[in-house]
């Protein structure tokens, strides 16, 4: 049994999958897991430090204590065709990868990356397992 409706209003639920939305909906979710990963056993709560920047971008900083950033982050940005994810270390900036929204074939709204439709967590995944884990 397939999970595609038969028929569906996509031109607005288009409408409602767009970049802007998707990214504030991935921001919320990256706060969860960084919270996450700090009340993790053995984790340490001021290892992360999550910081917005002017409402089209944010970061997660490896921090040394509350206030030292030892220069790893990932950074978050929203421009005007899509949602560019960077690896910053020290004075570096090196691009992890690029996602845009679609809908996919079953009415859902989700990220692309390359040519894979992702959801929310797999995009989060991408960008922070070497941050939260290596």
């Amino acid at each position: 049994m397939s999970d595609t409706p038969k028929e569906l209003d996509w031109v607005n639920v288009r409408a409602s999958c767009s970049l802007l939305s998707m990214f504030r909906l991935l921001e919320v979710a990256v706060v969860a897991d960084v919270e996450a990963a700090q009340s993790l056993p053995g984790g340490n709560p001021d290892r992360l430090k999550f910081q917005s920047h002017s409402g089209t971008s944010f970061s997660v900083t490896r921090v040394l204590d509350h206030s030292v950033p030892i220069g790893d982050a990932v950074v978050f940005s929203c421009e005007k065709d899509a949602i560019h994810v960077q690896w910053r270390e020290y004075s570096s900036t090196t691009p992890m990868f690029t996602a845009t929204v679609t809908l996919d074939n079953d009415g859902n709204c989700k990220f692309r990356v390359g040519d894979q439709s992702l959801e929310q967590w797999q995009v989060r995944r991408m960008a922070l397992e070497k941050l939260l884990f290596g």
